[in-house]
């Protein structure tokens, strides 16, 4: 944050206020003895109303009008709530909610489905619900997601085991009479 000495004031400044709020709540402010002052702290991807008072020993001066900024991008929080919508014989469909903690611009998600022998795949998605394909039948699969921003990748969600359904049996074969 940077910014410049009232203009109409000669005076040596002898520090300045710099308070930020949080749009949706939470005010908070330090004395600094001169520009610029780097604040720390905020959330990602979160706007902030900031406004600046200079002092004198005289006093305090006239506040600045309030400029709006918003943070920078971090990278996601961890998936929350991964459920199965629907299943099939060869297909999973799965959903899920934005990360809690992260208000950035979600640019995808990360879909891996992982059998018990460990074969893995793995989508790109820009919707929280998937129907994953091409399973098989009967099979126990270990469903993660990933939120993904232009900064990288979140925390893996919390795995959930998933169960495609029966198949009906095929033809029988090999059919003898054993009598």
């Amino acid at each position: 944050m940077d910014w410049s000495r009232p203009l109409d004031n000669p005076c040596h400044i002898t520090n300045y206020t710099v308070t930020w709020a949080n749009i949706s709540g939470g005010t908070e402010k330090d004395t600094v003895v001169e520009p610029p002052y780097n604040i720390t702290g905020l959330s990602a991807c979160t706007n902030y109303t900031i406004t600046i008072i200079a002092y004198t020993k005289k006093g305090q001066g006239v506040t600045s009008e309030a400029v709006t900024l918003t943070s920078g991008m971090d990278v996601p929080g961890k998936i929350p709530n991964v459920t199965r919508v629907s299943a099939t014989s060869y297909s999973l469909e799965v959903d899920w909610s934005r990360p809690l903690d992260n208000s950035c611009h979600i640019t995808n998600y990360t879909v891996i489905c992982a059998n018990s022998s460990g074969e893995m795949e793995q989508d790109t998605v820009t919707e929280t619900l998937y129907n994953i394909t091409g399973l098989a039948a009967c099979t126990n699969y270990i469903i993660t997601i990933i939120a993904n921003t232009y900064v990288g990748s979140g925390e893996p969600s919390d795995s959930v085991n998933l169960t495609t359904l029966t198949d009906v049996p095929g033809k029988s074969t090999n059919v003898t009479d054993k009598s």
